[in-house]
């Protein structure tokens, strides 16, 4: 049996900086930013929300069963919310929306920056790792197995996987954006040859 170690960083996505950048460097912020589980639970009025595709298997275990008194109180007052929902409410104010690190980058990427990587949600520095393990099988006695299993070790423990996941979400993210761009070009050249033509219409009429 192979074991391949998954690493799940949960975080905190909230109102951090919903003006432009240069009010931001003029007035403060309505709220510090959340960083930890403890910033979050010590919020008077607060909510926040799972990812509906998190709370199962090991990461509710963990939520469910943790000793932490900042982790009992997330999981005592959460809800359950998919995450273009929990985005939404987030965007309405005093809410924060908890999911995976790669999802929540490439929801924020595709969906909520615009062209100048700017973006009205606050990502949490601070993330928790909660590792599962899958098992990959082989047949009995298969001579790859252990070469395997020492390359994804490797693998994992130099960065080099965590580093291409990173470089496949960007690339994704650039790709999307760059159809979307394409899109709203198309969409504005069939409205500008539209008014053209109403514009012509009117003027032979007038004729």
């Amino acid at each position: 049996m192979l074991v391949a170690w998954w690493l799940i960083a949960g975080l905190l996505i909230s109102t951090g900086f919903k003006s432009s950048l240069v009010a931001h460097l003029t007035v403060e912020g309505k709220t510090p930013p959340i960083d930890t589980l403890g910033d979050l639970v010590n919020l008077d009025g607060w909510k926040w929300g799972f990812d509906d595709r998190l709370l199962t298997g090991l990461v509710l275990i963990y939520l469910r069963d943790s000793t932490d008194k900042d982790i009992q109180e997330i999981y005592k007052r959460h809800e359950k919310i998919t995450p273009e929902e929990g985005l939404k409410k987030v965007l309405k104010g005093r809410y924060s929306f908890l999911s995976t690190k790669d999802r929540v980058i490439y929801l924020i990427g595709t969906q909520y920056t615009d062209e100048y990587g700017q973006s009205p949600f606050y990502i949490s520095k601070q993330s928790y790792n909660i590792v599962p393990a899958l098992g990959w099988g082989f047949r009995k006695g298969a001579p790859f197995r252990r070469p395997i299993s020492k390359l994804i070790c490797q693998l994992t423990e130099s960065g080099l996987s965590h580093r291409w996941v990173n470089e496949l979400v960007t690339i994704n993210i650039r790709q999307i954006r760059e159809t979307i761009r394409k899109q709203e070009q198309q969409q504005q050249q069939q409205q500008d040859s539209k008014e053209v033509n109403q514009m012509e219409e009117v003027t032979v009429s007038r004729s």
